[in-house]
């Protein structure tokens, strides 16, 4: 009897444990995550960079480019959720009204028909181009590479990125 009370009470503590531990979970999770991109697009920032050019381009100030960058990409979030708010929920019908800042999805006569296509072209708005050439800029500078070429190889990740995540939103829907 006072080894099955011993193992119940510890199966108890171990479930309380990790629902107590679960708010930190996420938190980090995103913290990681998020880490986790910017050390993959400085990566591929820096492998393409070493290729395109004969240098060699340092990994700490194209990754310290990313993550300046991503500032503006925060900015247009806080933005998103601002027009959210003001617009109130009750607006959203679809899941292409959670992005209501405008980029070339306007020319969509029906945004939620296609949904990866307005991935592809909500993508391409103000603060996209604004980050685009500020990360080019900033990592021409880091590199000491030509800014035509780091801004086709910046573009071209970054528009890789896009592509994929539309596919793979493409694929959820199809399933």
């Amino acid at each position: 009897f006072l080894q099955r009370f011993q193992e119940n009470m510890s199966s108890r503590s171990a479930v309380s444990g990790s629902r107590e531990s679960s708010p930190m979970l996420a938190p980090l999770s995103a913290i990681a995550s998020t880490v986790m991109r910017w050390t993959l697009l400085s990566t591929s920032i820096f492998l393409a960079m070493t290729i395109a050019s004969v240098r060699s381009a340092p990994f700490k100030g194209i990754f310290a480019q990313v993550v300046h960058a991503e500032v503006i990409l925060t900015i247009m979030n806080l933005v998103n959720v601002v027009i959210l708010h003001v617009g109130g929920v009750d607006r959203i019908d679809n899941v292409t009204d959670l992005q209501p800042l405008p980029g070339l999805d306007i020319l969509l006569d029906n945004q939620s028909g296609d949904v990866p296509l307005f991935i592809v072209l909500n993508s391409i708005n103000l603060f996209s181009v604004w980050y685009l050439a500020v990360l080019s800029n900033g990592v021409a500078v880091a590199t000491g590479g030509g800014m035509r070429t780091t801004a086709i190889v910046v573009s071209g990740l970054w528009l890789t990125g896009v592509l994929m995540f539309a596919a793979t939103v493409a694929v959820a829907i199809n399933l």
